[in-house]
């Protein structure tokens, strides 16, 4: 969880769980459409450790950075095909997140 933090740049502080965690980063977002985007980024990160566990049944671990550099490229490839077109002043912070996601 530490990398998604850092990527994001959401840092919250005496995480006890998961649920709480999420619901905090939630509160934080501002607008509408971050909101939006950080419940999305949670469902990529339910759906990639599903699959990482998965995996695992074959005797394939995918290592955490792995699995984060997944997060983030099935991320950016859902918002590129879901966000509208304009331009807004919540998709900053979106658009600076997706800048950093390595190719």
């Amino acid at each position: 969880m530490s990398i998604i933090t850092q990527w994001t740049r959401q840092h919250v502080q005496d995480i006890k769980k998961i649920e709480g965690y999420w619901k905090r980063l939630a509160r934080r977002a501002k607008g509408k459409t971050n909101r939006a985007y950080l419940w999305m980024i949670l469902a990529v990160v339910i759906y990639c450790v599903w699959k990482a566990r998965n995996e695992a049944w074959y005797h394939r671990i995918p290592r955490p950075q792995v699995v984060c550099h997944q997060i983030q490229q099935e991320c950016k490839i859902r918002y590129m095909y879901s966000a509208p077109q304009k331009q807004s002043m919540d998709r900053r912070w979106i658009n600076d997140i997706l800048d950093r996601v390595a190719e």
